[in-house]
């Protein structure tokens, strides 16, 4: 059994290009500056109802922030997150997130994986809908950029 050394998460991701970079007047943040990762991760806007960002910690457990429609962080406590691997299979690992304990992000632990890139696709509900997202996780080092997926 291998053990994976090196995670990039690729796909439903915001790069910012320099030549869109716009100026907004009163020093409030540009839309461009709305969606951008605050983390380190790779960001994601849900359908405007949440904006996210994914990353692996150290522990090789998938971290997920939520924030809001203006990218501001949310407390995860009050919230239901689930996660999804492979979810275009005919039977896909699903879990539930934790949030942690000071309701700054979700945590999961996801089961061992042989595919690469892992597709993955994270959830959290608001109101009545799931507000969904998927990414695409590289488990091999070497790659130089994440690529977004499409």
């Amino acid at each position: 059994m291998a053990v994976v050394t090196d995670f990039l998460l690729v796909g439903a991701m915001h790069v910012p290009s320099a030549a869109g970079r716009s100026q907004t007047p009163n020093h409030q943040e540009s839309v461009e500056d709305l969606h951008k990762p605050r983390h380190g991760g790779y960001f994601g806007d849900a359908d405007d109802l949440y904006h996210y960002e994914v990353l692996f910690n150290a522990k090789h457990q998938l971290v997920l922030y939520v924030n809001d429609d203006l990218n501001r962080p949310l407390d995860v406590r009050p919230l239901t997150g689930r996660w999804t691997l492979d979810p275009d299979d005919a039977a896909p690992t699903t879990g539930t997130f934790t949030s942690s304990p000071d309701g700054a992000y979700f945590l999961a632990a996801l089961p061992p994986v042989t595919s690469d890139p892992v597709h993955v696709e994270v959830a959290v509900l608001k109101g009545k809908l799931w507000a969904r997202m998927e990414f695409y996780i590289l488990t091999h080092s070497g790659t130089s950029a994440p690529q977004p997926s499409g």
